[in-house]
């Protein structure tokens, strides 16, 4: 059984190593409870265990540690900070992205010195998302392609998407992530095709297993790759030997007043798959499936007013639910 408790009027959230708890409610800034800032800020991302905020009033980067100690504050630009693939080993300089009033850039930012070392003048790997794998590579894509470059703007292996499922349109359907030096991510198409899962091997580009099927999103835990499939089929697969088992949890979520699984809000972590659904904004419900057991652990029916549900993160041991009224739910055991 779990207690769930309820923050109104969180605007902004987020969460360092499942532990730090980063809040934006009405116009006050907390770190784990602790009030840091007060004004209009938004949460800009993360500089290794330290919090990146942005004054929106008076245009002023902060740079917050994770016990809420202000660091340094600057008005000469706006920073953004790039995801980074769990594990990666970023110490003391990370890729960003700097605008300063006049120019948008990619940037190497020195925490050290709180200083910019080193700017790209040009396009920094492809025009999409980034994400970083060391403080050397980073892995990027946009709508057609991927690659790894290192940080001199090389690249070290790329791939279009079109070739590695046959289908013209085919494109990005998930998050890409990283598990034991293998990079996991899924392709789809609506025009035929040979749509799955993509393996590959992060360093060289290298294609190792393409698991056939129109899947959703893709969600790492520990070693683990979890994964669905149409008509409620869940699926597991073990990285370290690219095995992959399925589930079907349809009559399971029949009994439980659940119609799908297929929501990319979900999460996993010790072998549970935490998902939501939402239809329309007045369904929203919390589901946990254990794939050891093959039982649904827990449920919960969220409020009409709560509308539907924005996002979901998991912490060491709480759970936290954003919905579309503002309010951040919180489970713990």
């Amino acid at each position: 059984m779990m207690n769930a408790t309820f923050l109104e009027n969180c605007k902004q959230y987020s969460l360092l190593d499942k532990e730090i708890l980063l809040l934006r409610i009405e116009d006050q800034v907390l770190i784990n409870n602790r009030s840091v800032a007060k004004g209009n800020f938004s949460i800009r991302g993360f500089l290794g265990t330290n919090f990146v905020l942005f004054d929106e009033s008076n245009e002023e980067v902060y740079i917050f540690s994770e016990n809420g100690d202000l660091l340094w504050k600057t008005a000469d630009f706006l920073l953004g900070t790039y995801r980074r693939f769990d594990g990666s080993n970023e110490k003391n300089s990370y890729l960003v992205s700097i605008n300063d009033g006049k120019n948008r850039y990619d940037a190497i930012f020195n925490f050290d010195t709180l200083s910019v070392i080193k700017t790209y003048s040009g396009k920094l790997g492809l025009e999409g998302k980034k994400i970083v794998l060391s403080q050397k590579t980073f892995v990027t894509h946009d709508r057609t392609k991927i690659a790894l470059f290192n940080h001199s703007n090389e690249a070290i292996w790329h791939h279009k998407f079109s070739d590695l499922i046959q289908a013209d349109d085919a494109f990005l359907n998930s998050e890409l992530i990283e598990v034991g030096g293998k990079l996991y991510f899924t392709l789809n198409s609506q025009k035929g095709g040979d749509p799955g899962i993509i393996c590959l091997d992060v360093q060289s580009g290298e294609l190792i297993r393409h698991f056939a099927g129109t899947f959703f999103g893709v969600f790492k835990d520990n070693d683990f790759v979890f994964s669905s499939k149409y008509e409620n089929i869940l699926c597991r697969i073990d990285s370290r030997t690219n095995e992959i088992e399925n589930w079907d949890v349809g009559q399971l979520l029949k009994e439980n007043n659940f119609k799908s699984i297929n929501d990319h809000r979900c999460a996993a972590q010790d072998g549970k798959f935490y998902f939501t659904q939402t239809f329309g904004d007045h369904n929203a419900k919390l589901g946990i499936l254990n794939f050891d057991t093959k039982i649904m652990d827990y449920n919960y029916d969220f409020e009409v007013s709560n509308g539907a549900i924005g996002s979901i993160k998991l912490g060491k041991d709480r759970i936290f639910v954003h919905t579309q009224d503002h309010t951040l739910h919180i489970f713990e055991e």
